[in-house]
């Protein structure tokens, strides 16, 4: 669950869809109620429903996960965050609307 568009260590996406090296990834990341979706360069490779994922320490089909809350408890408000695992990264045209 570490692939690009992945929901870490909880939801794998269904799909590799990065563009190659060199070339932009255009992301879009929907948060809704307890709805999160991840479309990665027009490929839907995340749908997830995080009301299913009731139980500290594990995923809704039984494997672990690293988190010592239940992930349907997770705040829904706050900080937006981007990640980069401390090799250069960019991003460019970033929009966030409130739905």
């Amino acid at each position: 669950t570490s692939t690009a568009g992945a929901i870490y260590d909880c939801l794998a996406p269904t799909k590799n869809a990065i563009k190659p090296a060199g070339e932009w990834n255009h992301c879009i990341l929907t948060c809704q109620g307890s709805r999160v979706e991840v479309v990665l360069n027009g490929e839907k490779i995340i749908d997830m429903d995080v009301s299913q994922w009731a139980t500290a320490g594990a995923n809704p089909d039984g494997t672990p996960n690293k988190f010592k809350q239940a992930i349907r408890d997770f705040a829904r408000v706050g900080y937006v965050g981007f990640q980069d695992h401390g090799r250069p990264v960019w991003y460019r045209n970033i929009k966030i609307k409130r739905l």
